[in-house]
């Protein structure tokens, strides 16, 4: 047995060979050795115990220079990796630069609390807070932009059982209101509604000095709140803290939401938002759930632009109905931008006489299903024989579940919307064929967007469709996912023989998309250039000034040219 020493640590290495056995003809038989036999295989035995031992000390000097070495590149790695970084293209920006990528990070970790979408702003791992953590050029930028910390979300809730953030929460708020600056606020006020349902205990819970403190930090800058969400109960004493800093708030407060979140209205009760209304002299935006008619609001509704009305989810889950969104667009007289979430119920109590939105740009209409009603026999029939909107520019409608639709209330409608050029349509049970009647009525539109649950009849039916003079861009797609096998070879060759008819030197269609409508985006920046959608079978189909060029999109297969065929 031979040895060497290690070049890099000097450890002493032995070379072990595997001795030779001194009876070989007796290994793997039955046969008895010897006298002579047994006492050579007994030093051959203690020989070999010698070797293991050996074996055995050479492997832990072994691991311990194992161990050293690693530790040695590990050391080398994070000593190189320091290096490097210095010459990372993120250390040549300026902080003006790196403020502005900060500015389109969230501003905290994504919440959906019921449809208020305001982040939680004080999450140690998202948001502002975040970025702090990363490295002292980072912290000092976000800490100094103050546009970073200006979404502050306080939930009121009991804090016994999280002693450790008693003190925190208005340490936190305070952090972010010093932080902030003089800019401008989004507040979002919400009962925790997901422990109780109960008035008289969500005031209780107010009450606590914690919360008291909190509310009591942000209404002492009042005058910088910009945006508020609020899902509180109807009588909540919030609502006369906030009623008692109305004055500051009537020359900044710009969007209010306001969710109902548990308990009921008597007619002798003074709703509590009510006050705050009535003193903002700028809101212009304002979403409502349904537990809140405007009816019920004494505001300035001729300066409200932007209302959003929505499904109340406290339990049981009720929406507005046709009346209740009709006696709002008949409220607010100017609005330009309108979303509607309705339940359609039984046509009774309707009003007679149109509603005229002379102001009206934007509706979109999501009917829903609620469970344990009849909504769903019900379509919108009512809600377009009603309106009248002489400037409407963008209308898109969107049920996915199944429902009437009311055809000749809904053309008569459009024939009343002569501006009409965005027209997006997602509907579970529509007949392609009227999906194409509603084409030939809205002949000044430039952007189309149809969806349903059967796109083989409808590019089929696309083939009839008459020829928009305007028409820029059009896209089907397959109403869910679980259709999407729905799309064939034959879909897609109608859909190509559809746009290669219309895509001609007397026509505007610039973009066409058969597919799923999530690629829509993507594919629309490809502008001639082939990139891989991240989907089922898709084509798309892009005019350039002088061709049109087919591109067919395959998961497995990746793109395809179908064709580049010259214009004229």
């Amino acid at each position: 047995m031979g040895c060497h020493f290690c070049s890099h640590c000097s450890d002493q290495i032995h070379d072990l060979t595997i001795p030779a056995s001194p009876v070989p003809a007796l290994i793997g038989t039955n046969e008895i050795p010897t006298t002579s036999q047994a006492e050579s295989i007994e030093r051959f035995l203690a020989d070999v115990d010698n070797d293991i031992e050996k074996a055995e000390i050479q492997i832990r000097q072994t691991q311990i220079t194992l161990e050293r070495l690693t530790k040695k590149r590990d050391d080398l790695k994070a000593i190189a990796s320091d290096h490097r970084a210095l010459f990372t293209p993120v250390r040549r920006l300026f902080p003006e630069i790196l403020s502005e990528i900060f500015s389109w990070c969230p501003k905290g970790r994504p919440q959906e609390y019921h449809s208020i979408g305001i982040p939680e702003s004080f999450h140690p791992d998202q948001g502002p807070l975040l970025l702090t953590k990363i490295c002292r050029a980072w912290r000092k930028t976000a800490i100094a932009d103050p546009k970073l910390w200006t979404t502050i979300r306080f939930v009121i809730r009991e804090r016994q059982h999280h002693l450790s953030h008693i003190h925190g929460l208005p340490h936190l708020i305070q952090l972010w209101l010093e932080r902030s600056g003089g800019c401008n606020l989004t507040i979002g006020i919400l009962d925790d509604d997901q422990q109780y349902y109960n008035p008289s205990e969500s005031s209780r819970v107010f009450r606590e000095p914690v919360n008291q403190e909190s509310l009591r930090l942000l209404s002492d800058h009042a005058h910088r709140w910009e945006n508020v969400f609020c899902s509180l109960p109807y009588n909540n004493p919030v609502w006369q803290s906030l009623a008692e800093v109305t004055d500051r708030l009537s020359q900044t407060l710009v969007h209010l939401t306001i969710h109902v979140s548990s308990g009921n209205l008597s007619e002798t009760e003074i709703f509590g938002p009510d006050p705050i209304l009535r003193g903002c002299n700028r809101l212009s935006s304002l979403t409502l759930d349904a537990a809140t008619a405007t009816s019920k609001l004494s505001l300035a509704s001729d300066r409200i632009t932007h209302f959003h009305y929505s499904l109340n989810y406290a339990y049981p889950v009720v929406g507005p109905n046709i009346k209740e969104c009709l006696d709002a667009m008949r409220n607010l007289s100017n609005l330009k931008h309108c979303v509607l979430h309705t339940v359609p119920r039984a046509p009774t109590n309707l009003p007679h006489d149109q509603v005229v939105t002379d102001t009206l740009e934007h509706l979109e209409v999501v009917p829903h299903s609620i469970m344990f009603t009849d909504s769903s026999m019900y379509g919108l029939g009512p809600f377009w024989a009603a309106l009248h909107m002489p400037r409407l520019k963008h209308l898109e409608l969107s049920s996915l579940t199944p429902r009437v639709w009311d055809h000749e209330p809904f053309i008569a409608c459009l024939s009343r919307c002569p501006e009409l050029k965005s027209l997006s349509i997602k509907w579970m049970t529509i007949e392609a064929q009227h999906l194409i009647e509603v084409v030939r009525q809205a002949q000044g539109v430039t952007n189309l967007f149809l969806s349903s649950d059967n796109v083989t009849e409808l590019v089929e039916a696309m083939l009839e469709m008459p020829v928009v003079p305007n028409l820029r861009e059009v896209v089907v797609s397959p109403l869910r996912d679980g259709y999407l096998n729905r799309l064939s070879e034959v879909d897609f060759r109608r859909f190509g023989e559809f746009v290669k008819a219309r895509m001609v030197l007397d026509t505007s269609l610039e973009y066409a998309h058969l597919g799923r409508a999530e690629n829509r985006d993507v594919s629309r920046s490809l502008s001639g250039q082939y990139s891989k959608l991240d989907g089922p079978l898709d084509i798309v189909v892009v005019s350039q000034p002088t061709s049109v060029t087919y591109i067919r999109e395959d998961r497995l297969h990746g793109h395809n040219l179908l064709e580049s065929a010259p214009l004229g």
